[in-house]
């Protein structure tokens, strides 16, 4: 009997149909202005996949709809709650006595399904370990269907569900695309707030003129399953066989344990956005953001720190001076006086009117620590000139500090404060500080380190970068919500001394404490992810706090695409290397793109990123629009383009100002060939 002759029960809005299937459990919903039914699982039909841990077993993957009990119960008009219960667990196993108890409703104002996993009761012996449900809801068939699934990785992409219609092969690496699927890279776990993962708590997905968008309302504690144009062969091919499932494009919330247990209810919001598209969801999500106090608006941050104004149109420049790796290592050391000299010479040689110039110096201490700074850079009296000569310029410095690391060799390490995973494995050294301590160590070193060089801005590394995650060191044991609100906790303290900050990779949790992120650039760390990007990030937090791209000075087309959705630039200099001759070298490269991006990105600083639109295929070409009017096309393919303003030309840019002026750029790289 097909699972669609079953009985249901059914809630509806003048624009959704939800019908939940008795027999299974599972649910759809349909979108009645397109006439588009957002499917149960197509592999399996199962409505949530349950992974339990037992003392004495390998870890179980239970399907709830394989439960011996399915109880569909009408609470009213817009209310369903499911219950699953006593679950095979084959063989001669038996029946685990255990339940999951579901709730399904409708919002009061919009078109939107709330889906609530209420309970999981578990026997003694077991232990909840993650939730996948609702399981592969709305998977798009690769190759079948056509549209694409929306994620936030990082910045952000899609991932179309179609390859076999393409008319030719876009601006992608077609290794990554065809290959991925069939390997582990088919799929992906992604943590909410995770390292390099989904940097905000919701994903979508679109078919024809039918959006759907999913916000984690439970965000802590929370992943996104990614099932990219995959069909799990990369589970097969040890044994040389076929899968037996058909490739999907599919995202799924992933309920993850609180120190091995359920611990409490979750919840996610299912909305159908008519005709919607990527920046559709993406500002659905952003007003969501606003509701949740996650978005706070550059301009008020300015009113409260007005050194944050000192950002707009700057770039971030990152000069390397050995640390945090090495504290007297001379080939990497610059004095306080040299600073002072780069300042002049950037400022005169480039143009650059506006810059954060992050300074990776020595200290005598390793990290966590950052005091005090090492004589040999100079004497606290230059410290204090260069600091308040560099402020003249425009130039607003700052430190290093790495509260999260925690370096072997270094006197300092201490540990008994490292992470610690349940097994009782340390992370890696710039991530294994506990932050249970962050804050101990911000207090005892950053005050002196304001008072010694008058700094207004700071940098803090590596504090968003590192993913929420539990910790089970001794007497520091942390939930990802403690440890959430321990990060958060340094940020706020930061600002509270009358400084502004930023850390690396952006974070929609850090996106209220911080005026900027840096390595904020489009792309992924996947090769699935990394083909179709799209600024998810910026369509939400643009206006709210300022990106720099990670970039080394020499302008390429890769940069088009970055600077075209607002990203400031982010700079690298070795102290020693800047001043080396040739036309490649740093000094000229960064001269270069002052010249393109310095008056795009003071424009635009305060701009929300209104609309992102690909003029043809995706992966190509695109335009984006900012809320004063300003716009960029990008093209950083070999391809020319026609749209209906004109033609855009291979690897250029053109930036359209508000006031009428216009810039047009190309990225252009030559050999200079002498022959006798």
């Amino acid at each position: 009997m097909p699972q669609s002759a079953y009985p249901v029960e059914t809630i509806e809005s003048p624009s959704m149909r939800v019908a939940v299937n008795h027999m299974t459990g599972a649910f759809s919903i349909l979108d009645k202005a397109a006439s588009h039914l957002w499917a149960p699982d197509p592999w399996l039909g199962a409505a949530g996949i349950l992974f339990l841990d037992h003392p004495a077993l390998k870890r179980r993957e239970l399907s709830l709809s394989q439960a011996k009990e399915i109880r569909v119960e009408r609470k009213s008009d817009s209310v369903v709650e499911v219950t699953f219960q006593r679950f095979p667990l084959g063989g001669d196993a038996g029946t685990l006595e255990a339940a999951v108890r579901t709730r399904l409703s409708l919002g009061d104002s919009d078109d939107s399904l709330r889906v609530e996993v209420l309970a999981v009761d578990l026997p003694a012996d077991w232990t909840f370990a993650e939730l996948e449900y609702p399981c592969r809801l709305g998977a798009l068939k690769t190759d079948v269907d056509e549209g694409y699934t929306v994620i936030p990785s990082r910045q952000g992409c899609i991932v179309p569900c179609t390859t076999g219609k393409w008319k030719e092969v876009p601006n992608v690496a077609l290794w990554a695309w065809d290959d991925g699927p069939w390997t582990d890279r088919g799929v992906a776990d992604l943590g909410v707030y995770g390292h390099v993962e989904a940097s905000m708590p919701f994903f979508g997905a679109v078919h024809g003129k039918s959006a759907l968008a999913v916000v984690l309302d439970t965000e802590i504690d929370a992943a996104i399953r990614c099932v990219l144009n995959s069909n799990y062969q990369n589970v097969f091919n040890e044994t040389g066989e076929l899968s037996p499932y058909s490739r999907l494009a599919v995202c799924s919330p992933v309920w993850r344990a609180t120190r091995h247990a359920f611990g409490y209810p979750r919840a996610a919001t299912y909305t159908l956005l008519p005709g919607g598209d990527y920046v559709s969801i993406a500002k659905h999500y952003r007003k969501a953001a606003q509701r949740q106090g996650l978005w706070v608006s550059l301009r008020d941050k300015i009113k409260a720190n007005p050194n944050i104004a000192g950002l707009l149109g700057a770039a971030l420049i990152n000069l390397d001076g050995g640390y945090p790796w090495h504290i007297d290592y001379p080939a990497y050391r610059y004095t306080w006086n040299d600073v002072r000299k780069f300042i002049d010479d950037i400022k005169s040689y480039t143009g650059l009117q506006r810059a954060l110039l992050c300074l990776w110096i020595g200290y005598q201490n390793y990290p966590p620590d950052s005091y005090p700074f090492h004589p040999a850079n100079g004497t606290l009296e230059e410290l204090k000139s260069m600091v308040q000569y560099a402020k003249g310029q425009q130039f607003l410095a700052c430190f290093y500090h790495g509260y999260p690391a925690l370096m072997d060799h270094a006197p300092n390490c201490n540990p008994a404060h490292a992470r610690k995973s349940p097994s009782g494995k340390m992370s890696s050294r710039w991530g294994r500080h506990c932050s249970a301590f962050f804050l101990e160590h911000a207090k005892k070193n950053l005050p002196r380190s304001i008072r010694d060089s008058g700094q207004v801005a700071d940098y803090t590394d590596i504090l968003t970068s590192g993913g929420i995650a539990e910790c089970y060191g001794k007497d520091h044991e942390m939930t990802r919500a403690q440890d959430r609100d321990n990060r958060a906790a340094v940020l706020q303290y930061i600002n509270s001394l009358g400084l502004f900050t930023g850390s690396e990779h952006p974070k929609g949790w850090a996106a209220p404490h911080v005026a900027y992120f840096k390595n904020g650039g489009l792309g992924s760390y996947h090769w699935i992810l990394d083909q179709f990007r799209v600024p998810l990030f910026h369509l939400v937090y643009k206006d709210a706090v300022l990106m720099f791209r990670e970039a080394f000075p020499q302008p390429d087309s890769s940069m088009l695409t970055d600077l075209a959705v607002g990203c400031h630039f982010q700079l690298h200099f070795n102290w020693r290397a800047y001043w080396q001759p040739g036309y490649w070298n740093s000094r000229e490269g960064a001269r270069i793109n002052v010249q393109l991006f310095q008056d795009f990105d003071r424009a635009t600083a305060l701009q929300e990123l209104v609309s992102h639109e690909y003029l043809a295929d995706p992966a190509g070409a695109f335009r984006t629009r900012f809320s004063d009017g300003t716009e960029a096309i990008a093209n950083p393919t070999n391809k020319v383009y026609e749209y209906e303003q004109g033609t855009v030309n291979p690897e250029t840019i053109t930036l359209k100002f508000a006031d009428s002026r216009r810039i047009e750029a190309a990225a252009r790289r030559d050999w200079v060939i002498n022959t006798s």
